[in-house]
């Protein structure tokens, strides 16, 4: 068996808010309501020092909404995104990181 390690933890984690986000954007359509799933890894990063990346996102968030701009409501995961190896990374809970 092989032992879990941070990496994995964090995909595990994420699964969490990718799958209650894809459900909650599903009854939307549902409703018939107009709205946009973006997923937060495709425009957030933190830095080295686990700060968002400002630039980062700026420049992806503007990238991904532009290509959405007849929308006006957009959900997306609150606790997930990018660290700097590119790797899924989770907001620390508890004062873990």
């Amino acid at each position: 068996m092989v032992p879990f390690n941070k990496v994995i933890v964090n995909v595990l984690l994420a699964q969490e808010n990718l799958i209650s986000t894809h459900l909650f954007q599903l009854s939307l359509e549902q409703e018939k309501i107009p709205s946009k799933l973006i997923p937060a890894l495709s425009f957030m990063r933190i830095d080295e020092q686990s700060e968002p990346d400002k630039e980062f996102i700026a420049q992806n968030l503007k990238r991904v909404l532009s290509s959405h701009n007849a929308c006006n409501l957009y959900i997306t995961q609150g606790f997930i995104w990018q660290n700097p190896a590119g790797e899924i990374d989770n907001l620390a809970r508890g004062g873990q990181r």
